[in-house]
């Protein structure tokens, strides 16, 4: 919760002079009682050089506490930089970060303080924070709710104060608000605000909320009230106000006023009878609590010493006319950090806001479901629900209607009216549809159809099936992969003539998102362990050497009712068992693809382009072009080699036999391509640059997808012939992603095709990257090694704030070893030659071959030339 924001003026003056004007000692006695905020105003303009090193932890610790990330981040990176050995400053520094959107700088640091915490702990329980919010900042993108939401902001009732913690009453909701007229003239030191009142605002017909007015005259005290949480019957409140209660208040052995949880009733309109509940204590903050509906579970957040974390949830349990002593909901809600804000549906279903969770950045909504009642209730592992409930920013306080098609939550978000305000989520269908489901470990097994034994070594490409995959027809289903859904058009340019290197620009947005393939190998026991969603529909395909592929389809039960799901695997049918002139018989494959090209002796049995048989003193490619429907050789077939070193390629036409082979130099890496008339190729990508990869001899099948259906027709994505497809191996490069001399900077020309490009990645989530980065051939190979690495790596940072996974992003700089010309060293060019070396060349290292991709060709060349070299 973002509460309040001072931002650093770095003055010319002196410390000692500006320390004439300002009582350290009350700053300090301020910082010590929780005053925050009243610590930064009155040391916010200091020349932070010029500090102590103890006030500097002070005034980070006091811009984290009231949740200005901007400043937050400044002072721990000015910590760290003064060689720092505190682990946790690294994780505040993390968060800040985090929080404003910086999640590779975020994740570096969280794996510092993760290295840091575990060297010190010697193998006891350590804060496992760091390591789950760096593993957060590579699923960024993940952290999204799946349907249509429309958040809009309650413009009507928001100011420029806090505003947050909705709760259904009546016709409308209370909230919680600073507003001026709250306690005006009292100011909390900790927010250097107003103290907070309850506030009533009405929803109208037209579903807007009316202005707001203060809720109860008996509630509002002269200290902060709010958030608050009303029986199913509203006519008893639970709320959160400091330790003040008739007339009497109350203060901690080190002078401070905590937050207790107390009760009143409605009577004759008015609130009575207002009580301190028996879990609260002088010493420590009792806060926020929530009812269920059956008025049998009380849950509230408590800064307690056996806690878990800084604030932790807990639960009481209503027993005749008294509550049990709380219990703490343990680790698997609860963290190192703060748990916060619950709100209880009346279907029983936890909310609350958490800041040690793996989220987008600060407080995220997360969500938990119940097992068990009364004092057996449990709470399940949280879930977080996503964007665009969630944010970078602060995202708490969700409350949500009885059939969960609407609700409102507190977010300090940007164009926002105040410092926190409140939103309005529409869902077009319910919560329900759009909310995360629970995981359930599944054993999957793979196994051999002839005689049941168990398949090591398989390798099953696991994604998502969208949602309405249980309302497909089983030829439906069996069509899946190729006909399924709309289409992204593209398109890629040659960048030269004669040259497989492309350019790519994104023409139309209509596919539907797919979630990306996860690749896992069975072990000697032919298993391995899966987590699946309830109710959720998965696509497994088994790939194994000398077996036909197999695809399945699996629906997770909701109840987890399933302990293996087990997937059966033909054998191949060997292309070779024939009588030498080419014809399959249909025998069944008793040896690999490797046996059946390349004999005992390591000679290939295939000849070369040539006609002649390959040199055995070189490293070689030998392999076939099957149909991938029926594993047939597929004649007729154009395989090319593409030499990545010197841009050369090699191409033949296979004869019946399917084979072909290809010599390679070792330190080069290579594309084997596919390609015939109707139907869509297949890539393999050939790296050699390791002189260990050189040893062995590399076996490729290409698998070609016939381009019509079971009646022969062509197949149409989108209205869209396809005839060819992005693919893996493929090269492309964006049009104008393209540096200025002597900067990595990105340009604003490049910005637009990047976006492009993530959006690319967003939509067609199995699809891995290389950027490859070059440099024209002025100044030293090795500064333009080092240039051409820190371009590929500006460009992966931002795809990587646009929410692709790093995970699908490899970065590396090619320097001047490849220019697109002969703009040599001592070569007189102009700037326009120089420029278009300096460019970064996308190659697809992974696609799925379901999602095709119609491709069209245009001319593209470079619009802006770097002007400083003309």
């Amino acid at each position: 919760m973002k509460i309040y924001t001072i931002f650093l003026f770095l003055l010319a003056s002196s410390f000692s002079a500006f320390a004439q004007k300002v009582n350290l000692k009350k700053a300090d006695k301020l910082y010590e009682n929780e005053g925050y905020g009243k610590y930064v105003e009155m040391l916010g303009q200091v020349e932070i050089m010029d500090l102590k090193r103890p006030t500097l932890i002070k005034m980070a610790t006091s811009y984290r506490k009231i949740g200005d990330t901007q400043n937050a981040e400044y002072l721990y990176g000015t910590l760290i930089e003064q060689q720092d050995d505190e682990p946790m400053h690294h994780f505040y520094y993390g968060q800040a970060l985090q929080a404003n959107g910086k999640y590779i700088q975020a994740q570096k640091h969280y794996l510092l303080y993760d290295k840091e915490v575990k060297k010190a702990a010697n193998g006891k329980e350590v804060d496992k924070r760091g390591e789950i919010m760096a593993a957060a900042c590579d699923r960024i993108a993940q952290f999204k709710a799946v349907g249509d939401v429309q958040i809009t902001n309650q413009s009507t009732i928001n100011e420029a104060s806090l505003d947050f913690s909705p709760a259904y009453y009546g016709e409308g909701i209370v909230f919680v608000s600073t507003r001026s007229d709250a306690k005006e003239g009292s100011l909390d030191n900790w927010t250097n605000d107003n103290f907070m009142d309850l506030y009533y605002a009405e929803k109208g017909e037209d579903g807007l909320l009316k202005t707001a007015k203060p809720f109860s005259s008996q509630l509002n005290s002269k200290f902060h009230e709010g958030p608050v949480s009303f029986q199913a019957d509203q006519q008893k409140i639970y709320f959160t106000r400091n330790n003040f209660n008739m007339g009497r208040r109350g203060k901690s052995k080190d002078k401070i006023t905590k937050l207790k949880i107390y009760s009143a009733r409605q009577v004759g309109g008015e609130w009575t009878d207002v009580r301190d509940l028996q879990f609260n204590d002088s010493e420590i903050d009792v806060c926020h609590p929530a009812i269920s509906a059956d008025g049998r579970v009380l849950v509230f957040a408590k800064r307690a010493k056996d806690g878990l974390g800084d604030m932790d949830l807990y639960a009481a349990f209503r027993v005749g006319n008294s509550w049990t002593e709380a219990t703490n909901l343990g680790p698997e809600i609860n963290t190192a950090g703060n748990e916060l804000f619950p709100y209880i549906h009346h279907d029983g279903t936890l909310f609350f806001a958490s800041d040690g969770q793996p989220g987008l950045g600060r407080l995220d909504v997360f969500m938990s479901r119940t097992e068990g009642e009364g004092k057996e209730t449990t709470w399940m592992a949280p879930l977080n629900i996503g964007a665009p409930f969630n944010s970078q920013y602060d995202d708490f306080g969700l409350i949500l209607n009885q059939d969960r098609t609407e609700g409102y939550f507190s977010s300090n978000r940007e164009g926002g009216k105040g410092k926190d305000d409140i939103y309005r989520a529409v869902m077009k269908e319910s919560f329900d549809a759009i909310s995360p489901k629970p995981l359930y470990t599944v054993d999957v097994c793979v196994y051999d159809q002839s005689d049941n034994t168990r398949v090591e070594g398989a390798v099953v490409s696991i994604r998502k099936a969208d949602a309405n995959i249980a309302n497909l027809s089983e030829a439906e289903r069996a069509a899946m992969g190729k006909l399924e859904g709309n289409n992204i058009v593209l398109n890629l340019t040659p960048a030269r003539q004669g040259s497989d290197e492309y350019r790519i620009r994104l023409n139309q947005l209509n596919a539907p998102k797919k979630d990306a393939d996860q690749t896992y190998y069975t072990d000697d026991e032919g298993t391995f362990l899966y987590n699946m969603y309830a109710g959720q529909e998965y696509i497994l395909e088994v790939q194994k050497q000398g077996y036909l592929v197999a695809k399945e389809y699996f629906l997770m039960p909701n109840d987890a009712d399933i302990e293996e799901f087990c997937i059966g695997l033909e054998k191949r049918l060997n292309p070779f068992a024939n009588n030498g002139n080419g014809v399959n018989e249909g025998t069944a494959n008793t040896g690999s693809l490797k046996d059946a090209l390349i004999g005992p002796d390591g000679r290939p049995l295939v000849l070369g382009p040539d006609g002649q048989s390959l040199p055995l003193n070189k490293p070689y490619v030998v392999g076939m072009a099957l149909n991938k429907e029926y594993n047939r050789p597929l004649v007729g077939t154009e395989v090319t080699l593409l030499d990545r070193c010197t841009g050369e390629e090699i191409k033949v036409i296979l004869d019946e036999s399917g084979s072909f082979a290809f010599s390679l130099e070792c330190g080069c890496d290579y594309v084997v391509k596919g390609k015939k008339d109707k139907f869509i190729g297949d890539n393999k990508i050939i790296s050699l640059v390791k002189e260990a990869d050189c040893n062995e001899p590399i076996v490729a099948e290409l698998l070609m997808t016939p381009g019509f259906d079971k009646l022969g027709e062509p197949i149409q994505i989108g209205g869209q012939t396809i005839v060819e497809s992005l693919k893996e191996g493929d090269v492309m490069e964006l049009k104008n992603v393209f540096y200025d001399f002597d900067d990595y900077t990105i340009r604003e020309d490049a910005v637009a095709d990047l976006y492009r490009l993530s959006v690319l990645m967003y939509q067609f989530p199995s699809m891995e990257v290389e950027l490859s980065s070059h440099t024209d051939s002025r100044g030293t190979t090795e500064y333009n090694q080092d240039l051409s690495t820190k371009r590929a790596q500006a460009a992966k940072e931002y795809l990587i704030k646009k929410g692709v996974a790093a995970s699908r992003i490899k970065a590396i700089g090619q320097g001047e070893s490849r220019l697109r010309n002969n703009c040599k060293d001592n070569t007189d060019c102009s700037e326009y030659e120089h420029q278009r070396n300096r460019r970064t060349e996308i190659l697809v290292t992974k696609f799925d071959k379901a999602e095709y991709i119609k491709v069209y060709y245009n001319n593209n060349e470079p619009t802006k030339v770097d002007p400083k070299g003309e």
